[in-house]
């Protein structure tokens, strides 16, 4: 009937602690006297609980949470696939303007060094000399 209960002795009367709460002998004594007649009077029933009907909502509750999740986790599997491919597909783009960037540098300095060889070989009216062949 008492869990978890003890006794102790505080200020020379004996006193139960029960659930957190402290009673004196007297108030134990009468509630177990009320209780005793309560019982032997056929008025007390057990607590039927909430009911078949509140387990059922609980269920279909429980059910509808657990699909909706399911749908929820199906779509963050699909997002992270969708993103991984994005992801190599990014890369790859890095990768072709890495080749992009590297031949337009060599194409520039190309460039500057044919205008440098076209500056040397025009004189300063900008025509074309002849050169001395040895």
């Amino acid at each position: 009937m008492f869990r978890r209960a003890h006794v102790t002795v505080k200020h020379r009367v004996r006193v139960l602690t029960l659930h957190n709460r402290t009673l004196n002998v007297f108030s134990l004594a009468v509630a177990l006297v009320i209780t005793a007649m309560l019982q032997q009077a056929g008025d007390v029933e057990p607590n039927p609980g909430p009911g078949d009907a509140v387990d059922e909502k609980l269920e279909r509750l429980y059910n509808g949470i657990e699909q909706r999740f399911d749908g929820v986790e199906r779509k963050v599997t699909g997002m992270s696939t969708a993103i991984s491919n994005l992801s190599a597909r990014f890369e790859d783009i890095e990768n072709r303007l890495g080749v992009l960037e590297r031949e337009s540098s060599t194409a520039y300095t190309k460039r500057e060094t044919m205008e440098e060889k076209f500056r040397k070989e025009t004189g300063p009216d900008g025509e074309i000399h002849e050169r001395t062949r040895c």
